[in-house]
């Protein structure tokens, strides 16, 4: 989710942002993409010059997956080790198999090309 081609299953990479090393909690995760510049923001509007992500939580509070929103407004998620996919937002919310509800966007300043 964050500007990256690797995987997305960040509780059982050992490249996990920030070392997130299987600490499957919302604070770990918002420490993990905290470590790659991300900073919490108040929701997920496309703000120019700005790449944001949310993080999903099933319905026990445990962190499920992070999308990265493209200059679109679209976001883009991998699911598994399927090819990346474009959906709106709320396209992959709902119980399993989703990925339960976006709860915490974060945002950071758009790399220069």
């Amino acid at each position: 989710a964050a500007s990256s081609n690797r995987r997305q299953d960040f509780s059982l990479s050992r490249e996990a942002p920030g070392g997130l090393n299987g600490y499957e909690t919302l604070s770990a995760f918002e420490q993990a993409f905290g470590s790659l510049g991300y900073q919490r923001c108040a929701n997920d509007e496309c703000q120019n010059g700005e790449e944001k992500i949310a993080i999903f939580l099933d319905d026990t509070g445990k962190p499920t997956h992070a999308a990265r929103q493209l200059a679109s407004g679209k976001w883009t998620s991998k699911l598994g080790r399927s090819e990346d996919i474009s959906h709106a937002l709320r396209q992959l919310e709902g119980p399993q198999p989703a990925y339960g509800r976006a709860v915490m966007f974060m945002s950071r300043k758009q790399a220069s090309s």
